[in-house]
């Protein structure tokens, strides 16, 4: 999962920074004193995970009511897409796959500390499939309640009321099992029993789902997605962080030192073993 470019929104001074891509190595802000370098890198550090809301300081500077927001793009790979599957404990079907890996993820967060999908297509299809299971849950509980009827052919049975929000679907099904519970004793057929008794734990167990849709697929991809973010982490100083002075022929032993070379691609070798003092 890797970071492509990022937008910031109403952050300190910064109203609106554009998408701003970065390069795949190793990106460098150029700017005047006070032009916004700084509020660009607190803004991506207040992206981290661990930030769970950001600082007041970060509201912006002219008093209005927006909250400050930052946008990130993310390339990701078919490993990633496991991962977040894996995460989850949702399938991702090879349609919203292919989507993902061909157009990224663009997430955004906001100054409360949430995160929010920025995609239309993948909101869209989270939300048909939502339904889809919805309705797919609907129908097992309808028609276990018609077998119902059909066992206890005679008794008056509360009717379920399938259009009525999933509290209420529950609750009538809880009293449902009550009253169907007060028939068994009555019956003489062990094989009806058992028949009842499972047409009642169907719709239990779908009323107890359809109340649980609440916590929705785009929330639980979203949780397997954070899951896997990148990490960021800001230095306002480097005081603590790289020594001041360290003799050349002690530069390999020194972690930030040779950080820094394999970034840049520095030779340390050639740089101690060298007999060019300049």
């Amino acid at each position: 999962m890797k970071l492509t470019k990022f937008r910031i929104y109403h952050y300190k001074s910064i109203v609106d920074s554009g998408y701003c891509d970065l390069a795949s190595d190793i990106t460098i802000f150029v700017g005047k004193n006070e032009s916004g370098k700084t509020a660009i890198l607190e803004a991506l550090r207040d992206f981290d995970k661990d930030v769970l809301k950001f600082p007041q300081n970060a509201f912006p500077l002219d008093g209005n009511d927006e909250l400050p927001t930052i946008e990130l793009c993310f390339k990701l790979d078919p490993s990633d897409i496991d991962k977040i599957q894996a995460g989850s404990g949702i399938p991702i079907p090879e349609e919203l796959s292919s989507h993902i890996l061909e157009k990224g993820l663009s997430i955004l967060k906001d100054g409360l500390g949430q995160y929010h999908l920025n995609d239309e297509f993948l909101l869209q299809s989270f939300q048909e499939k939502k339904e889809s299971k919805k309705e797919d849950q609907k129908s097992q509980i309808k028609s276990a309640k018609e077998r119902l009827n059909s066992l206890l052919e005679g008794r008056m049975l509360p009717d379920l009321d399938l259009e009525s929000n999933p509290e209420d679907i529950q609750k009538k099904s809880r009293e449902l099992m009550v009253i169907v519970k007060s028939f068994l004793p009555s019956l003489k057929d062990e094989k009806k029993q058992e028949e009842i008794v499972e047409s009642l734990r169907l719709i239990i167990r779908e009323a107890q789902n359809l109340s649980e849709q609440n916590v929705n697929l785009k929330e639980k991809f979203l949780n397997g997605l954070t899951g896997l973010m990148p990490r960021f982490i800001y230095f306002s100083e480097f005081t603590g962080h790289f020594p001041f002075v360290i003799p050349v022929e002690k530069l390999k032993e020194c972690q930030p030192i040779t950080d820094f070379a394999s970034i840049s691609g520095l030779d340390l070798d050639k740089v101690i073993h060298t007999e060019d003092i300049q």
